[in-house]
């Protein structure tokens, strides 16, 4: 499904209290494939309901608790990958790394 119909059928289950996991981790990927501001008033107000079920409506819970521990694993993987990328631009920078050990 594309970013749009994502949207609606995020919403519709929502209004109808199903918050299958898979189903909505996918159509929630969907939807965050699209810049928000490509979105038109209306997806981004549907999309901002999505959200606000996800924090009120305690039948949500599950798929909240499992939405925001994907994305502190996506945070810390991107902290160690910058952390590599200082840490290897720190090396190189310093000079030829054979010149140093010998």
């Amino acid at each position: 499904a594309g970013a749009s119909d994502a949207i609606h059928l995020l919403r519709a289950l929502c209004l109808l209290g199903r918050y299958d996991d898979q189903t909505f981790l996918k159509l929630l990927k969907a939807a965050a494939s699209v810049p928000r501001t490509s979105l038109t008033a209306a997806e981004d107000d549907a999309l901002h309901q999505v959200a606000l079920s996800l924090l009120h409506d305690p039948e949500a819970a599950g798929i909240l608790a499992k939405v925001q521990r994907r994305q502190q694993q996506q945070q810390q993987q991107h902290q160690d990958e910058e952390e590599d990328q200082r840490e290897y631009n720190d090396v190189s920078s310093s000079g030829d790394l054979w010149e140093q050990l010998f």
